[in-house]
């Protein structure tokens, strides 16, 4: 009776520690994720930008050749 009581409380830390582990990678999960939306808008207003110079600039070469 006493290996069995033992085995159960084995198999419970073990239970626990593995639950404790999962909500540590699901944390660094989204971390990361909020990491790279991040990443994603400011790559998004880059592009934004970019693309509004090209347009002046085009605007400008334009009137200039006219």
């Amino acid at each position: 009776m006493e290996t069995l009581n033992r085995k159960i409380f084995e198999q419970n830390d073990i239970a626990q520690s593995n639950g404790r582990e999962l909500a540590s990678t699901q944390k660094k999960l989204q971390k990361l994720k909020n990491e790279a939306e991040t990443l994603q808008y400011k790559v998004d207003i880059g592009a934004s930008i970019s693309a509004f110079h090209d347009s002046n600039n085009y605007k400008s070469r334009i009137a200039e050749l006219k």
